[in-house]
């Protein structure tokens, strides 16, 4: 992933949404694997559907592969990222509005 990419990014959910280097590192990548570290370049936290629809058209014309991380309590590892993956976190998107 381009720094250009992780810049564009940055602007779209603000310092707050993008976790990059060992901040990425320190977070685990599903609860039934918490002995693996999570691998992705970065971790993006859209906090409104609008970030996370500009997010995923970045990446997109990037071609750049994405792992959703919702709960992350699925038993079969889909949430374990690697290290050319980009991680798309929910964990801000919080609210419920009618």
């Amino acid at each position: 992933m381009s720094n250009d990419l992780i810049n564009q990014i940055g602007a779209i959910v603000g310092p707050n949404g993008l976790l990059i280097g060992d901040d990425v590192a320190q977070r685990q990548d599903a609860i039934m694997f918490a002995n693996h570290p999570c691998q992705a370049q970065a971790i993006v936290r859209p906090a409104t559907t609008e970030q996370l629809a500009e997010v995923m058209k970045l990446c997109h014309t990037h071609q750049q592969p994405v792992v959703t991380h919702g709960g992350r309590s699925g038993l079969v590892g889909g949430t374990r990222s690697s290290a050319e993956q980009l991680v798309i976190s929910l964990e801000r998107m919080n609210q419920i509005e009618e």
